[in-house]
Parts: structure tokens; sequence; C-alpha cells
């Protein structure tokens, strides 16, 4: 149904589905497996890139082994320019300890896009922008907000794993319920 409501543009010279303004909301985070129909769910390579993200890895050799084709988005065969890991790291614990300090905070917010991504020449500008928690009825919400995604590689492949991992290891941090 989603696609539906999709406009057809070209994107780097690619025919492309786009649909703008879109909010997917996600009752259950810990519900992980999303099948996509004409794609096969690999969990190897969502939990392998789940654990990247968390350990703040760049490197393109310790993913690999679960995704080959991950090579095509490095620009230098070593690490990737936009890995979420690596830009977030170092900000869990702030996050934390901002939540647990004012659990009403609007402001535990990690940015993953920065200044640096406007005009870059590279093949993995980060498609997912930030990331947002809040704490409301003893639940840890979070909000993640992108310039692009695509549904059938990247959110339902890897990204909502990956998110919902983070979301769910935050919240044990806080002890906290996933809201």
């Amino acid at each position: 149904h989603l696609l539906k409501d999709g406009q057809e543009i070209t994107v780097r010279g690619r025919p492309t589905l786009e649909i703008l303004n879109n909010v997917i909301e996600i009752s259950n985070p810990r519900l992980r497996i999303i099948n996509v129909p004409g794609r096969r769910w690999n969990p190897w390579l969502a939990l392998s890139e789940s654990l990247w993200v968390l350990a703040g890895r760049e490197d393109i050799a310790s993913i690999v082994p679960y995704n080959s084709g991950i090579k095509d988005y490095s620009d230098d065969g070593i690490k990737l320019y936009g890995a979420y890991g690596n830009r977030m790291r170092g900000s869990y614990d702030k996050i934390v300890q901002m939540l647990r300090k004012d659990p009403e905070s609007r402001r535990a917010v990690i940015p993953i896009y920065n200044w640096a991504d406007v005009g870059a020449d590279s093949k993995d500008i980060p498609c997912n922008t930030s990331v947002m928690f809040k704490v409301r009825n003893d639940k840890l919400y979070m909000t993640v907000t992108n310039r692009s995604n695509d549904i059938h590689w990247g959110l339902f492949a890897v990204n909502f794993c990956q998110f919902s991992v983070l979301q769910e290891v935050m919240a044990s941090l806080l002890g906290l319920e996933v809201g």
C-alpha cells in the first residue's frame, strides 16, 4: 500500500519510487523481522550490522562476511564515510546521563548527518539524519529521522533492526521499557 503513493523520479541515474513526508510508526520495536516481497531477510546481516553500529565501527572488514555488497559503498575500500556507529559513538552515555537527570527532556538527540556531509563527494552519505529519545510514561520512545531511506535494502533489511536494538539497549541502561 505504501509504495502505491510514490512518485517515480531518477536518482543518480537510477529510477526510484519516492514517497515524500512519510511516517512509519513501529508499535513493537522488539519484533525486528519484516518480510519484504522479493527479498529474503538475513538475520545475520541485521544482527551483525546492529552490533557493528553499537560498537561504533566504521571499518568494512568486520562486516563484509555478512554483507559483501558493503564494499560498493566504501570510498577507500577500508571504511564507510557515513557509518552510523562511528558518528554516534560517545553519545550514548551522554544521552543516558541527560535523561536520568531530566526524564522529560526534549534535547536527547544524537545527530548523524552533519555539516560536512553537505555536498560531500562520497558513496556513503548517511540516510538517517538523527535519533531522538524521549522518556514518557516510564517508557523510552525513539524517533529516527532520515533524508532518504530505501525500504527494500535499507529500512526493512537492516535499519529497523539496528535502531530497534539501539532503543532496547538505551531503555535497558535507563531501567525503562521500550516505548
